[in-house]
């Protein structure tokens, strides 16, 4: 068994796709994950899975996803050293408040040369690395054009995005157990 985090694309944002989290750990654990643990209602996941890699994980919980609540939500699955190595290379992170910055994680690597344009978003930065796009908006996320939206679109690849606080906490709750084994 090894651990992972899931993360659930627009759910319960605007009274849209709601999904009660005691939902979310009841339909994982009835697809066979354990240690089902949810963070905040935006859809953050840590459990323990056997060793089928992130992508499988993640075909396998959309399914149980869909089946259980009747829409499409696209999810990203991330090994705990994954994530923790995205988030140590984030090159904002001592830079700027940590309340301005994010990560949002994609699907995939994109495919597209040089398809966003740095100088159209100012005074937002952003920094794509591998399969994460880490943001620097001065203005707030709920100012910004670089949305989850946009970088799908732009990028051609589904994307979530966490504020640098909540990847922390993820990671934290992950390290728990790391540390109980």
């Amino acid at each position: 068994m090894a651990t992972f985090i899931a993360l659930l694309r627009g759910v319960n944002v605007g009274g849209h796709k709601r999904v009660p989290m005691v939902s979310l750990r009841e339909t994982l654990h009835r697809a066979g994950y354990t240690n089902v643990v949810t963070y905040i209602q935006s859809g953050n996941v840590v459990f323990d899975a056997d060793e089928n890699g992130p992508d499988a994980l993640a075909k396998s919980i959309e399914a149980a996803l869909t089946s259980k609540f009747g829409f499409d939500v696209p999810v990203i699955v991330r090994t705990c050293d994954e994530l923790a190595a995205a988030a140590s290379v984030n090159p904002y992170v001592g830079v700027v408040d940590d309340a301005q910055i994010g990560i949002a994680l994609l699907k995939r690597v994109p495919t597209i040369d040089d398809p966003i344009d740095p100088a159209v978003h100012r005074p937002d930065e952003f920094t794509l690395v591998g399969r994460e796009v880490h943001l620097h908006c001065p203005n707030g996320f709920g100012r910004t054009k670089l949305t989850n939206a946009y970088l799908e679109d732009a990028l051609g690849v589904v994307a979530t995005t966490r504020n640098v606080r909540t990847v922390r906490k993820l990671l934290g709750l992950s390290d728990r157990r790391k540390s109980a084994e």
